[in-house]
């Protein structure tokens, strides 16, 4: 069995103040009050890779990450390395996916530390690229404090790419959260990742990602 470890977005703040404003200025809508809402890729992706059923070949970990809405990389961090260790490494290796903050998050962890298991492929979707103490452009609202960055300069992710397996960058031209810029930092940075880019996907909020999942199943 393979296994998939994928972690989700978030957003982060400065202060407690910004966080609390944008809690008051983030509007709330009807079907926001029930719990019964529409899945997304990574609610799907286990399904997907094993052909429509909730079980088989392929085993995905997707932890719920703290604080997701006012997100620390230290605390993220922690809840990392407890689901890592679940990780077997068998079958070719573990595949990691990180989605938005969760691709910044892989990007700087496996740049500064090295998994204790075999990794057959790592995938960042819409993933930002903040460098330290710069606010990020192409995402409103978040900055580059709270320990969610990475760095522009020669060698950074020389410990990625040499534990890593198959690299894949998956980003939208018509991102409006995370502008499709970050992508090309990130290719620059780690000219052996593949850059798969798309027209229509935007910040890939939507319930299958037929491609990733091909790209998984070939490892």
């Amino acid at each position: 069995m393979k296994q998939v470890l994928a972690i989700h977005g978030g957003n982060f703040f400065d202060t407690r103040a910004e966080y609390l404003a944008s809690l008051k200025k983030e509007p709330m809508k009807r079907e926001d009050l029930f719990r019964d809402r529409s899945k997304r890729w990574k609610d799907n992706l286990g399904e997907d890779l094993n052909g429509g059923k909730a079980a088989g070949n392929f085993e995905v970990f997707q932890p719920e990450m703290p604080s997701p809405e006012d997100a620390k990389y230290e605390e993220w961090k922690v809840v990392f390395e407890k689901a890592a260790a679940f990780l077997t490494g068998g079958n070719g290796g573990a595949v990691l996916v990180g989605h938005s903050l969760g691709g910044i998050f892989l990007a700087r962890y496996l740049s500064e530390n090295k998994l204790k298991v075999k990794i057959a492929g790592v995938f960042l979707v819409a993933a930002p690229f903040f460098k330290p103490g710069k606010k990020g452009s192409g995402h409103p609202g978040m900055r580059a404090n709270a320990g969610f960055t990475v760095s522009d300069k020669p060698g950074f992710f020389k410990k990625l790419v040499a534990q890593s397996g198959k690299m894949a960058i998956y980003h939208s031209e018509d991102d409006k959260v995370v502008a499709a810029s970050h992508a090309k930092l990130y290719k620059k940075g780690m000219p052996e990742a593949e850059l798969v880019t798309f027209k229509d996907r935007g910040h890939f909020r939507v319930e299958h990602f037929p491609e990733l999942v091909e790209a998984i199943r070939k490892l």
